[in-house]
């Protein structure tokens, strides 16, 4: 289905943190070194978050108890 649209998408895993995900990028952008691919990529992770949920301390930190959640996570870097 990528092709059709002139892009090619890989998946990958991620076992430690519970999670997967897809990178979309454009064919015209394989032969660049993986620095300037990265630029033009999508990706749509989903993977295990620690959220601090405790009070916010005097270093304007927040401080545990903290709690995990599979949360999902768009990057767009064109659009930054």
């Amino acid at each position: 289905t990528a092709r059709a649209f002139g892009r090619v998408s890989f998946f990958y895993d991620y076992p430690n943190a519970q999670g997967f995900g897809f990178i979309s990028e454009p064919l015209s952008v394989q032969h660049l070194k993986m620095s300037k691919r990265s630029k033009e990529q999508i990706r749509f992770d989903w993977h295990r978050f620690s959220l601090n949920v405790g009070a916010i301390g005097r270093d304007g930190f927040r401080h545990p108890p903290a709690v995990e959640r599979n949360l999902p996570h768009l990057d767009i870097p064109r659009l930054a």
